[in-house]
């Protein structure tokens, strides 16, 4: 993007769309941009935009001063408030009590952060599914990740090299994640069976943050308020703060296949709070409910391989001719007369092929892909040229976008220009371990080194 206007913002949020196969996302975080504002609101009409809570409170230490800067009290409440509050009125009445105790009515940036509470708390956006991310943390490091990797001067041919490489670090890290989890053992603690099912069904880093909440969960108590709802009571109700909730509703739904909790954590998270854990113990459920099983956190949420090089040339070629394969395999089983009917299209297809040789044959320059004008003036069919293009490449990105490209298109691609610099050339090669290690050192010549060794030795004497 070279200027950051609304219609640059739809044109970028179009193309995501498309290449993500038509389907928006259920929630988008960013900040608070007025133009990228308006083409959430033009282009993903169902989407609900949240503000990046960092972008909202970046400021807090130079708007407050003292107050948030020195005082260490202070910011850890106002950050426990922000981070740990499940409902309004626990947040309504931990702000007020906030504001009361250290005199902060009327400053503009606690009014300012409060009034738009909607767009950023968690209270008002539990119901909005965000992973746990309140912050856009995550492209944030994509980013940092893509810059250490790839220069910013890079040409396209490095850019796509680097970014190779990039992609084989990502499923490395990934690999050896899935390994440790497979790795991963229970110690030998008591623990309830719903935790032993979470070790089975969840990866090492859920199955962590599962077992918090089950620890969490013994601080409670269940009581059964009406048919298929209960209320989940903390033990130590009158040691909490006076703002702090002590119970919370959890609904028993769908005949036991689903459970809904107030504070609304699963609904934003996908891991079921402690509330709704206590209650499954309570009842004697053993397995975690089908419904409150999120795919993303198990094992098994990664259900097809990623080619780790998929190249533009004959690999790609060999590849699209075994799916063809398989495809016309497929075929053939579904009926008895499926292979009659095969054959014939097979021979209206050679017979396309055999024109479109004898075409390249008496036109040298003969492009099969791009090539139209002579196509059309010879009689030839341009319907021929997209299945020699489907039996000679794959197709990348999403049909629509700007990034819809074939094996052909992909080949043609070349390396800008460059243009040389008077002067010295850099050294493009990559340095080895050994020469960062040297450089960063900074070794003084022998001369110095043994001076400062000779000085020290005297020194020791003297004292």
């Amino acid at each position: 993007m070279r200027e950051e206007t609304t219609k640059s913002f739809e044109w970028v949020f179009k193309e995501f769309i498309a290449l993500m196969g038509g389907t928006t996302p259920l929630t988008i975080l960013m900040d608070q941009c007025k133009a990228m504002t308006a083409a959430v609101k033009e282009v993903m009409r169902g989407t609900t935009h949240l503000w990046c809570k960092w972008h909202v409170l970046c400021h807090a230490p130079e708007e407050l001063g003292p107050v948030y800067r020195v005082n260490g009290e202070f910011r850890e409440e106002f950050h426990y408030i922000i981070n740990e509050m499940l409902t309004v009125d626990e947040f309504e009445m931990a702000w007020a009590d906030l504001l009361d105790r250290y005199n902060l009515h009327g400053h503009p940036f606690m009014e300012k952060t409060y009034n738009k509470r909607k767009k950023w708390a968690k209270p008002w956006v539990k119901d909005k599914f965000c992973a746990r991310m309140a912050s856009t943390q995550r492209s944030e490091s994509a980013n940092s990740i893509l810059k250490k990797v790839i220069p910013s001067n890079a040409p396209m041919n490095r850019f796509v090299d680097q970014y190779r490489k990039l992609l084989f670090m990502r499923t490395s890290a990934e690999q050896k994640a899935e390994h440790k989890t497979k790795k991963f053992k229970l110690c030998k603690k008591w623990r309830p069976a719903i935790e032993q099912h979470a070790f089975s069904v969840c990866t090492q880093k859920t199955f962590e943050l599962f077992s918090e909440q089950v620890e969490k969960a013994a601080q409670y108590s269940v009581v059964q308020s009406a048919t298929s709802e209960y209320n989940v009571v903390h033990n130590n109700a009158s040691q909490r703060k006076k703002w702090a909730r002590v119970m919370f509703t959890v609904r028993i739904e769908d005949d036991g296949s689903r459970y809904s909790c107030e504070c609304g954590m699963y609904e934003h998270f996908g891991i079921l709070c402690c509330h709704a854990i206590k209650l499954l113990i309570h009842t004697g459920v053993t397995r975690i409910p089908e419904a409150h099983i999120m795919k993303r956190w198990t094992r098994t949420a990664r259900d097809f391989v990623y080619l780790d090089d998929i190249s533009s040339g004959p690999v790609s070629s060999q590849l699209s001719q075994n799916l063809v394969l398989v495809n016309a395999l497929e075929v053939v089983r579904r009926d008895s007369q499926a292979s009659d009917i095969l054959a014939r299209h097979l021979s209206n297809a050679r017979k396309e092929i055999d024109r479109l040789q004898e075409h390249r044959s008496k036109n040298p320059g003969y492009d099969d892909v791009s090539g139209t004008e002579d196509d059309n003036a010879d009689g030839y069919q341009t319907d021929c040229v997209s299945e020699a293009e489907g039996l000679g490449g794959n197709m990348y990105g999403a049909t629509g976008s700007s990034a819809y490209m074939s094996d052909h298109d992909i080949r043609q691609l070349q390396a800008p220009e460059v243009i040389r610099q008077p002067g010295r050339p850099r050294a493009n090669r990559f340095p080895s371990m050994f020469e960062k290690k040297r450089k960063g050192s900074k070794l003084k010549p022998r001369t110095q080194r043994k001076k400062k060794a000779r000085t020290t030795r005297l020194a020791n004497k003297n004292t």
